[in-house]
């Protein structure tokens, strides 16, 4: 009886495990691609400024 609930235990935890180091990663790499966009988006307004002080 006792390992039927390690088994019972095992079934439910591993994919909760897994399924959230999935959404981890997934929000990880949004995080990351927002970032990118705002260092080209600032660096683009700098090359426009530098532009308009020539």
């Amino acid at each position: 009886m006792n390992n039927y609930k390690t088994y019972m235990i095992i079934i439910v935890l591993v994919p909760l495990i897994v399924g959230l180091s999935i959404f981890v990663h997934e929000q990880n790499k949004k995080k990351k691609k927002e970032e990118v966009q705002r260092v080209i988006y600032e660096a683009e307004q700098a090359m426009s400024e530098l532009r308009m002080n020539k």
